[in-house]
């Protein structure tokens, strides 16, 4: 396959042969190229890779034609054979995203003035739809999550988001499934008490249909880490000692430190804060005094139970 081969042609009379023979040199048709993948799949990119046909030297170029299913797009082109490489590989840019695509490729010989074709091999792929953009925290409870996103350009409700939340540390995941025109959504009832004041990593997926495909493309996951609020402090009271205030730590476990915030109700008057780490407390009752306090002055007092959060929203 793919090789030259000469022909003699010759006349005879008798038992005497023509003294000017006829030479014809001819090609054969080379085999088709093999082990043909789609790699590297984006919205606008794609890297088409092949193997050559073994053991043809007159091996010179490969003819790709990459057509949409819609039309839109249809190119050919000629890559040139690298006899170095055992596999072969050509970047297709400028795809439309969520698209559906037939490529086909032919090996092509050449030897001075001759020329053959390969059969053709081909596939099928879709490239990805673009992902959403800008996730971000819209507000947070002890036991729930609302979220929103920039959708993408093409977003229509016929297509869909597919989200995902998963806190590794308490071992709990969820997905859902919701329409593509939407942009915003609320993970309600999360565990309640180990599920406070713990961070979530939330993974947002748009998925397309292409047309003319029977299946669905996911785009490159848009992911963001929120962290629910803690539960509060509970049963607040005075100390029996002066200035003293009292009150049970929080049931979130994750509680890295309270924040102790005073204010006179005299006008004017500046709020004063106290921050201290849970590990300088082991009991579950915390005890706090309170400084520079004027006798007889009624003064408001909250208490807040804080963790680590990446996202301050």
């Amino acid at each position: 396959a793919g090789e030259t081969y000469g022909i003699i042609l010759k006349t005879k009379t008798g038992g005497r042969f023509t003294r000017r023979p006829i030479f014809e040199t001819v090609m054969t048709k080379p085999m088709t190229a093999e082990s043909l993948s789609m790699e590297e799949v984006t919205p606008t990119n794609a890297t088409l890779k092949w193997v050559a046909p073994e053991g043809h030297k007159r091996l010179r170029a490969f003819r790709i034609l990459i057509s949409s299913f819609d039309n839109k797009i249809k190119r050919e082109l000629a890559v040139k054979h690298n006899a170095d490489k055992v596999v072969n590989s050509f970047l297709i840019d400028d795809l439309a995203q969520a698209t559906s695509y037939t490529v086909v490729i032919k090996s092509v010989c050449v030897f001075e003035s001759l020329k053959t074709i390969s059969d053709e091999e081909k596939l099928t792929f879709s490239s990805l739809p673009n992902s959403a953009t800008n996730l971000t925290l819209e507000n947070r409870l002890p036991n729930s999550l609302t979220i929103k996103w920039e959708p993408p350009l093409q977003a229509q409700a016929s297509h869909k988001y597919r989200l995902a939340i998963e806190s590794a540390s308490i071992g709990y995941s969820a997905d859902y499934s919701i329409a593509g025109d939407k942009s915003t959504f609320n993970f309600s009832k999360l565990p309640d008490i180990i599920g406070t004041g713990v961070t979530y990593a939330v993974r947002v997926e748009y998925v397309a249909m292409p047309v003319g495909s029977d299946k669905e493309v996911t785009s490159v996951p848009l992911t963001g880490y929120f962290t629910t609020k803690p539960l509060p402090p509970t049963n607040f009271q005075l100390g029996p000692e002066q200035n003293e205030v009292r009150f049970v730590k929080s049931a979130s476990g994750n509680v890295r430190e309270y924040k102790v915030r005073y204010k006179s109700s005299e006008e004017g008057s500046k709020a004063e804060e106290l921050i201290f780490p849970t590990q300088a407390v082991s009991a579950t009752t915390c005890a706090v005094k309170l400084e520079g306090l004027t006798p007889g002055i009624q003064y408001k007092v909250n208490i807040t139970a804080i963790v680590e959060d990446t996202n301050q929203a």
